[in-house]
């Protein structure tokens, strides 16, 4: 199948070229505040062809020598305009456009219906504006929490920031900031994501069909773009809201010529709450025992342009975010506190634990326009994520004899670190013809664990000891090239056909990859169009998912000569049909194919993890298919979707389950999302959204066996007495669960309403908001823990949940543009 895909894809870039005498270009941009445009419309009037603006806002589109043209340019949310030129030789403009306030009054109509990726169910594109308007837990409006309501992506656990896209894992989604790869994005154990909506200026949203530009992950790409700045006024956003605080400041630094925006967010959980979980036990004896919790997190953007001439613009920016969580004892007892003991003074330990997180992200990108055809984008990338938990004891007790001073101390960490240059160019071969072409080399660094522990006697040195696992840090380069051609042969046909290839080199062991992409959309007349698309996608890096806790402790590995990169191979086929100028609806079916997924074996952690981690994974396949519904309405007082997904998800391990396929763990037979914006008046906003899923499979046991019983019938029952242990010294467990398979039971249907208002008010120096809104409104009990409770010698499950009915506040102004 790949050397057939391979060869249409070769074909494809051989057919069909007419050349054109001039050309236009130019870049499309907001007229307030210089603010490129993503994917906005240029079409010409004259001669009924058209482009889309690229991912920084240029367009190329060839027209006839001397011709007058007509170019009619639209954007949602903007007024259309038409520019007017004589084309008497190539021409290099920039098109800038006013906002429309009353969205409600504007009807944009695309004559580009089947180059349209806004129409394709396996391609969304969200604004920041969209993402702001949705209801969040405890009143953060959250982009990742947003893209949970779309079809094809599942949520994960309860109230979490996880992304399952049509049955892939969540290590499976490629997430880019301004262009580099995110490698955690969850804040608070995951309820929340590192992005701050009011900053982020476009999301695109791949499921299939993915571009050749693409590459490294199996499941989704989820491409965020942040704001560049304003470069002609002043603008200041403060929200305050029942967790964190975010403030936006962008502002011009040459006016017309280069700008800055500075986004940065602070929970005060650890100002307000920690005093709250501080407490002191006093015991008897004059003994005490305080313990202090903590736990903070925060995120800062800042990001730079600059137009160096009509030509050139640079781009700098930045993200860092960290998590903390720490816990504190001290403890003090007295020999008051003992009747019998060799304690003859006071005793005094300290205890701190603590676990730190967080990413680095950091990009230089320089636009160039060669001329009205060709366009260039290079980009120096950097990104890190690091764990990190550290334990520490220390404790001084006065004995009879002698006085102890020892602590403990623990350290275990993990990163993985990218350095990168990559370039991307834009050509406009023909007036149906636009190629995309580049490459790039990045360097990853992987260290999935160093563990050190120190034993330090102060009384007693000859105990002291220290142990640290050898750093097992790898070196791996990767060199992905690409190139993509999309053709328009008839103004009713779009095809995309390009390659993606693949060097990944470990230890001068280097691994191969040919990616063949093929998408076609054809337009069946104005209302209706279908597609269908073919994507083979590999994954040379690996992630080691922590299943049983909460802390982000999932560690980055290479694919190894053991350990190959995963692939798949994804198959998506849909319709698409206009109701009226401002409501869609779209339908999807979807096969995937996965082999090379990882897991750990039974009974491995990274509790267990080492340097070996190769013998504590094992390798298997992958299969999700799956129908998915959308119907949206982009303009209008109301706006909003309502989706609905059908889908299957299975994986088969040979060394689990006795090597049956199974369910995988976020299996969701059936999923519907209604999410619902409605603008009352210029003063009030309501919004809506409900959720209903079908359980996901869990693994359980309806079977208790008595362990004492059990091995006493056993062989060694009095084997080891005869070695000379007491019956007291042999194990034998009170109880044993029995797991009939993996992931043999559904937890039950999950469904919730979050409601929101915003109470919109114009003052003097700007505009005020407040926001209140309700997560789970009805109170429904869905389950955020399922444990197991031994009751009458039956065993039973409980369910336990912490997100019912959750109110929130919060309170925005966005000061007047000074």
């Amino acid at each position: 199948m790949r050397e057939v895909l391979s060869i249409l894809a070769l074909v494809m870039v051989c057919i069909y070229s007419h050349g054109q005498n001039v050309q236009v270009g130019g870049t499309v941009v907001d007229i307030e505040t210089g603010e490129t445009l993503i994917h906005a419309h240029v079409y010409n009037l004259h001669t009924g062809t058209g482009v889309i603006s690229n991912d920084y806002g240029f367009f190329s589109l060839p027209v006839v020598k001397n011709d007058s043209i007509a170019l009619e340019v639209s954007y949602v949310g903007y007024e259309k305009k038409i520019v007017r030129k004589k084309a008497e030789s190539d021409l290099r403009i920039t098109i800038a456009l006013k906002t429309n306030n009353e969205l409600h009054s504007i009807v944009v109509r695309s004559r580009l219906d089947n180059s349209n990726s806004q129409n394709r169910l396996d391609r969304i594109m969200l604004t920041g504006n969209q993402l702001e308007k949705i209801p969040g837990l405890l009143g953060e409006r959250d982009l990742v929490k947003s893209l949970q309501l779309l079809p094809g992506i599942q949520m994960g656990k309860e109230g979490s920031s996880g992304l399952y896209v049509r049955g892939g894992d969540a290590s499976q989604n490629l997430i880019l900031l301004d262009g580099v790869p995110v490698y955690n994005i969850n804040h608070l154990f995951g309820f929340f994501s590192v992005f701050t909506p009011e900053a982020v200026k476009s999301v695109d949203v791949y499921k299939g069909g993915f571009p050749a530009r693409y590459e490294g992950r199996l499941s989704s790409v989820i491409d965020v773009r942040l704001k560049e700045g304003n470069l002609y006024k002043k603008n200041l956003d403060i929200s305050v809201g029942t967790i964190s605080s975010k403030v936006v400041f962008e502002s011009p630094i040459k006016k017309g010529r280069s700008s800055f925006l500075v986004a940065a967010r602070r929970t005060y959980a650890d100002l307000f709450y920690t005093p709250l979980t501080s407490f002191k036990q006093e015991r008897v004896g004059g003994g005490s025992l305080r313990t202090n919790l903590g736990y903070g997190f925060y995120d800062l953007n800042v990001k730079s342009n600059f137009i160096l001439n009509e030509n050139n613009r640079l781009y700098l920016s930045l993200y860092t975010g960290r998590d903390r969580l720490h816990i504190n004892e001290r403890e003090k007892s007295s020999s008051q506190m003992f009747d019998t003991s060799e304690l003859a003074g006071n005793m005094e330990k300290k205890t701190t634990m603590e676990n730190l997180w967080g990413n680095i992200t950091a990009t230089a990108r320089w636009n160039k326009i060669f001329g009205p055809k060709l366009f260039a984008n290079t980009t120096l990338i950097f990104s890190r994520y690091q764990y990190q938990t550290t334990f520490k004891n220390h404790s001084i007790e006065e004995l009879l004899s002698d006085t102890l001073n020892e602590s403990i101390n623990y350290l275990n960490a993990s990163s993985i670190r990218d350095l990168g240059l990559k370039i991307d160019f834009d050509y406009a071969m023909s007036a149906a013809w636009n190629t995309k072409f580049g490459g790039k080399v990045v360097t990853h660094h992987f260290v999935p664990g160093n563990l050190i522990m120190q034993y330090r006697s102060v009384s007693d040195p000859d105990d002291n000891f220290q142990y640290e696992t050898e750093k097992s840090d790898d070196h791996v380069v990767e060199l992905d090239g690409y190139f993509e051609n999309h053709i328009n042969p008839t103004e009713w046909l779009h095809l995309n056909a390009g390659m993606n290839v693949l060097l990944f080199s470990r230890k001068n062991n280097p691994y191969y990859s040919f990616q063949p992409r093929f998408s076609c959309d054809f337009r069946i007349n104005t209302k209706s169009s279908v597609k269908a698309s073919v994507s083979w996608m590999a994954q040379p890096i690996h992630l080691l998912i922590n299943n049983g806790t909460s802390f982000p402790v999932d560690i980055w590995v290479p694919a190894l000569r053991e350990i190959e990169p995963a692939s798949a191979l994804t198959f998506d086929i849909g319709a698409h049909y206009r109701l009226s100028p401002s409501v869609l609806l779209s339908m999807a079916l979807y096969y995937k194919k996965m082999e090379g997924v990882i897991n750990y074996k039974n009974g491995e952690s990274f509790f267990t993890l080492d340097n070996d981690w190769t013998s504590k994974v094992i390798t298997g396949d992958g299969e999700s298919y799956g129908a998915e519904w959308l119907l949206r309405k982009n303009e209008g007082k109301t706006t909003g979707w309502v989706g609905y997904t059908l889908s299957w998800a299975n994986r088969r391990f040979p060394e689990l389950n006795n090597g049956h396929t199974f369910p995988f763990r976020y299996d969701s037979r059936n999923r519907i999302n209604v999410v619902a914006v409605h603008k009352l008046n210029k003063h009030i906003e309501l919004s809506l959204t409900w959720t209903y899923s079908t359980g996901v499979p869990v693994t359980i046991s309806s079977t208790l066996y008595k362990g004492q019983e059990i091995y006493e019938r056993s062989p060694v029952s009095g084997a080891l007495e005869e070695f000379g242990f007491s019956s007291n010294q042999v194990y034998s467990p009170q109880s044993i669960t029995y797991y009939s398979g993996i992931n043999q039971a559904r937890l039950p249907d999950y469904h919730r309403l979050d409601l929101g208002i915003n109470l919109i008010k114009q003052k003097k120096r700007g505009e005020r908001i407040w926001n209140f809104s309700i997560y789970n409104a009805y109170g429904r009990n869905n389950p955020f823990v399922i444990y197991t409770k031994k009751e009458e010698g039956k065993l039973k499950f409980k369910n336990f949940s912490i997100f019912r009915f959750m109110p929130s506040v919060s309170y925005r102004f966005k000061f007047k543009s000074f």
